[in-house]
């Protein structure tokens, strides 16, 4: 039997990083809990396998800041250097970044069976050369007297101890997304509230059809700047804004409908220009899909921001009522795992331990409570209609 190191050693890395979204969907379909957390570690999706290959402490990568991303977050660009292309992003704790809750949405999606609404995201662990980079790097930049400016005051400090100490410093990486926006008609409570897709998620909201929806976002500060236009089938975003609340719930996301916490991004993986010459160039991302980015400000102790949209407390146009039943009969066999004699192990198998894995042992107790409720009071009604449907939004 082959060792995890030795696995590792033997997977290649892989340009399409993007794609991996989309292919890992098929095979965490196909695997049941059991295969997925039966190993004595976590065992690496698809998505994954590109961002564990990449040699970050040798010469074959090089890294840049990315100043204008993920609001407070401190991210860095890796970049691979035969092909000047950007491969993946490394981010680090900070402020309000918690780089096992990245981990811990990523594993979790891919267990109840939704990977393509969250990037992979595996841990890394940044040491030697790549330590010294990112030190050059921040120790460079500026973000006047901002938040961000202190999570890089932050993330600076944790670099100098760490290099000092002679130790690495961990971190989360994703694959290079070279096609999203977010999306700020759908990242607001009240914007969101106005959809058709809302309106169905509640029991008895009218059903969205089987058109299309336009999605539209001007971006001033994420590259390429410009007016970005996609469009989503209009059951497909109900069913991945369920999926992404309903994780949101179990992980405690305190941040994602706070402004424009939300995005879509390309199932193609390229977007197209429509036109040229103007100051506000437009982009056409063709046909696209919700995605739960940025899933850093999650795991903390005190009231589920999440959990209180789902019941509609914080404004009752978001409340979520209707849910896949294949994710929720994977959460309850998570439930059932958990709750016996190896339940250490299989929280560290989703990338969590100690306190982080009692805080998510209870926000599951917390939202199945709520599940168990709505289905008392419901019925049938809180299940997404169309399996048909439901089998053909995950590729």
């Amino acid at each position: 039997m082959p060792t995890r190191r030795g696995c590792l050693r033997a997977i290649r890395a892989s340009a399409a990083c993007a794609c991996a979204l989309l292919a890992v969907a098929t095979v965490a379909a196909a695997q049941g809990l059991d295969g997925l957390l039966s190993a004595g570690y976590w065992v690496p999706q698809p998505g994954e396998r590109a961002q564990l290959a990449l040699d970050l402490d040798g010469h074959a990568t090089e890294f840049r800041l990315l100043k204008q991303h993920e609001g407070t977050s401190i991210l860095f660009a890796v970049r691979d250097r035969a092909t000047g292309r950007d491969v993946a992003v490394v981010k680090t704790n900070s402020l309000s970044t918690n780089v096992s809750a990245e981990i811990y949405a990523w594993r979790l999606a891919v267990v109840l069976g939704c990977p393509g609404v969250v990037a992979p995201a595996s841990p890394v662990t940044l040491s030697g050369r790549s330590l010294a980079k990112l030190r050059e790097l921040l120790a460079g930049a500026s973000y006047g007297g901002t938040r961000k400016e202190d999570a890089r005051r932050e993330v600076l400090a944790d670099l100098d101890r760490v290099l000092a100490a002679g130790r690495g410093l961990p971190g989360a990486i994703k694959p290079w997304l070279g096609c999203f926006v977010q999306s700020r008609r759908l990242g607001t409570r009240e914007l969101l509230a106005e959809t058709d897709a809302a309106a169905w998620l509640r029991a008895g909201g009218p059903p969205p059809g089987d058109g299309t929806v336009a999605v539209s976002q001007v971006s001033a500060l994420q590259e390429p700047t410009g007016i970005h236009l996609g469009r989503l089938p209009a059951r497909r975003l109900a069913a991945d804004l369920a999926d992404i609340m309903l994780l949101d719930a179990l992980m405690g996301q305190d941040d994602r409908f706070a402004g424009g916490n939300l995005h879509v991004w390309c199932d193609g993986g390229e977007r197209r220009r429509q036109g040229g010459g103007s100051a506000m160039p437009l982009w056409d991302l063709g046909e696209v899909r919700l995605l739960a980015l940025d899933n850093g400000a999650a795991l903390r102790p005190g009231a589920n921001t999440a959990l209180r949209d789902l019941r509609g407390e914080i404004h009752p146009g978001v409340r979520a009522e209707r849910f896949d039943r294949r994710v929720v009969d994977r959460l309850r066999e998570l439930r059932r795992q958990t709750a016996g004699a190896d339940s250490a192990r299989v929280w560290e198998r989703l990338g969590l331990a100690g306190k982080r894995a009692e805080l998510a042992s209870h926000r599951l107790d917390e939202v199945l409570a709520h599940l168990d409720g709505l289905e008392a009071a419901l019925g049938e009604q809180i299940w997404l209609p169309d399996p048909e449907f439901r089998d053909r939004r995950r590729p």
